[in-house]
């Protein structure tokens, strides 16, 4: 993706976004829409055995997002008011600069507005975001997604973080550790929102 001219999205699939794409045309058309999905998740990995073929790595975006963030200038786009802004402050030690933080109560119009400001590159006035982390939930942020690779004024990653942001802010706790390396946190998410 770094070599692409253009903008590029990276969707994660789990068990949640199989389901919406297989009851949701217009979603299947967002996840297939992506530059990049990576699987996310024991019950990807599962239904990856069962068609005998090789899950490869977990690569949830809990854990890979700020990694990817680490040293970039990044826009955050989603979450409740004030959420955007505090991740912002706990990726600020792993190096990550937020050039802007938004929160996602606003129309389509404005983040692909704002995509045009904050990636545009710092020499041409702009923000010179590298990534653009998108937290709004499946499938609006893949949706969203389309539209911002569509609009972005050049080179820019945008990746579909589902609630990285909550997480990030502390607003949503994390798994224990030992639950993570034991592939159980969808029993911790379950248990904390059944829904």
């Amino acid at each position: 993706a770094a070599g692409r001219a253009g903008a590029w999205t990276l969707a994660f699939v789990n068990a949640h976004a199989l389901d919406l794409c297989a009851r949701d045309a217009a979603a299947a058309a967002a996840f297939d829409a992506a530059d990049l999905l990576l699987r996310d998740g024991t019950g990807m990995a599962l239904l990856m055995h069962l068609a005998r073929r090789d899950p490869g790595p977990d690569l949830n975006g809990t854990d890979l997002i700020p990694r990817l963030a680490a040293g970039r200038r990044v826009a955050l786009y989603g979450a409740r008011p004030g959420v955007a802004e505090a991740a912002a402050r706990a990726l600020a030690p792993l190096g990550a600069r937020v050039v802007a933080a938004r929160h996602g109560f606003h129309p389509s119009e404005a983040y692909r507005r704002w995509i045009a400001e904050d990636a545009r590159p710092e020499a041409e006035g702009g923000r010179g975001a590298e990534l653009v982390i998108l937290g709004f939930g499946m499938p609006l942020q893949e949706r969203l997604a389309m539209e911002l690779r569509a609009a972005a004024p050049g080179p820019v990653g945008i990746v579909c973080g589902g609630a990285v942001l909550d997480f990030l802010s502390g607003r949503a706790p994390r798994a224990p550790r030992a639950m993570r390396r034991a592939g159980l946190e969808w029993a911790f998410r379950l248990a904390r929102e059944p829904r």
